[in-house]
């Protein structure tokens, strides 16, 4: 099936969301309570709604119970209106939830959870004398040419700012934007690490790069992304036409996530997700857990899974993701991390999809299974999914 985003105008993606709003997946209970202390901000409610004459009747009727509108935008790219609210002095989100969709039967209400990066804390390393080999083992690993591939898509990021002088991004086309409602001053090493993964030398060329800037970090230096900036990336990033997009974050379930994603996906866009790292004991974690999302695991050079990494059985796929080598600004460094798993996977889908024939989320995830090499137990399996992805060969522009 041909997807045409920019055929569609902002009217009709309207009308489409007005009359099928999807299904939600809600979490088990114990989950969504274990998660309550997830949150941007314990005030803020994010609601979405499908036409303006049901916002304006919200905003009243919420207004007369000491509700107060933060903001409220148009998502045109996902056929949803968006709107951020300040609860009332008292009032808990679950209680907010309740009474926002029973006075709007089609909003979705959800409160503004936090999702963060995935990976393990930064320790300085000597890597003077490292072998090359160790260096690009992860290429090795799945078999990517050293000479990179041709991009045949535009892809995009929802992560943290991207060092737009970093000398290994130079050859890229990158537009950058950013959403966060509580914006850094500084870009941040994750978002230029997975950049890197996927434009930078010997990975994509000629690769044109939208990254949606939505990380910012808190007064104790905790980098997180609300799920209201998220969505507005994931809005852009349709708008622009893009098709592939990583995102290299994992937190709660959320209603509004789960509606944005399965808005995004209805526009043919695959989404590629780190699996998370709490553990194999830990819940599963999202966007990666959604169907509509290519959960990506991580493995290290001799093919065994990352010791942190989430497992269950939504992992679709595994990827070069312990001691991975990145150039950065400087001399360069290592990585470990679901986060650096799923843009080895986002570049694949990237170098090898045609542009004119996008194929269905399961489509995709049969193209990755059908050239992965098999680990752990024979088959599909909850620690590595189908195994380790290898590189087919690139596509000529």
């Amino acid at each position: 099936m041909t997807h045409s985003l920019k055929s569609l105008s902002i009217a009709a993606l309207f009308v489409l969301a007005a009359c099928t709003q999807p299904s939600l997946r809600l979490a088990p209970v114990s989950e969504i309570e274990g998660d309550e202390n997830a949150v941007i901000d314990r005030r803020e409610l994010v609601v979405l709604v499908g036409t303006t004459d049901a916002a304006v009747w919200l905003d009243t009727q919420t207004y007369t119970r000491g509700y107060r509108l933060k903001t409220q935008e148009p998502l045109g790219g996902l056929g949803t209106i968006m709107m951020v609210f300040e609860l009332p002095e008292g009032l808990e989100g679950g209680l907010a939830i309740n009474e926002v969709e029973a006075l709007e039967p089609g909003a979705t209400a959800g409160v503004n959870h936090r999702y963060t990066y995935q990976t393990e804390p930064l320790t300085a390393q000597e890597i003077n004398n490292e072998a090359v080999f160790r260096r690009t083992y992860a290429s090795r690993l799945i078999g990517w040419p050293a000479a990179g591939c041709p991009a045949q898509l535009p892809l995009g990021i929802i992560d943290a700012s991207v060092d737009l002088d970093a000398l290994v991004l130079q050859q890229a086309h990158i537009t950058q934007k950013q959403f966060s409602s509580r914006p850094s001053q500084e870009t941040d090493w994750h978002g230029t690490a997975v950049a890197e993964l996927l434009v930078g030398g010997g990975r994509l060329n000629n690769a044109k790069l939208f990254s949606a800037a939505v990380v910012s970090h808190d007064v104790n230096g905790q980098a997180s992304a609300g799920v209201s900036d998220i969505l507005r990336a994931l809005d852009w990033l349709v708008s622009e036409g893009v098709m592939v997009v990583n995102i290299s974050l994992a937190g709660p379930y959320n209603k509004i996530l789960d509606q944005g994603i399965q808005y995004a996906s209805d526009q043919g866009v695959i989404m590629v997700a780190a699996a998370g790292n709490g553990g194999p004991e830990s819940s599963q974690k999202f966007p990666a857990a959604f169907p509509e999302v290519i959960a990506v695991t991580a493995v290290d050079a001799r093919g065994a899974i990352y010791r942190k990494a989430v497992q269950g059985d939504h992992i679709d796929i595994s990827a070069p993701g312990v001691d991975v080598f990145v150039a950065g600004t400087g001399t360069g460094r290592y990585i470990t991390g679901t986060s650096f798993a799923a843009p080895f996977v986002t570049a694949q889908l990237a170098a090898t999809v045609n542009p004119n024939d996008i194929p269905s989320i399961n489509n995709a995830k049969a193209m990755l299974s059908a050239s992965s090499r098999d680990l752990g137990p024979q088959g599909h399996d909850e620690t590595f999914g189908a195994g380790l992805f290898k590189h087919s060969a690139c596509k000529i522009s």
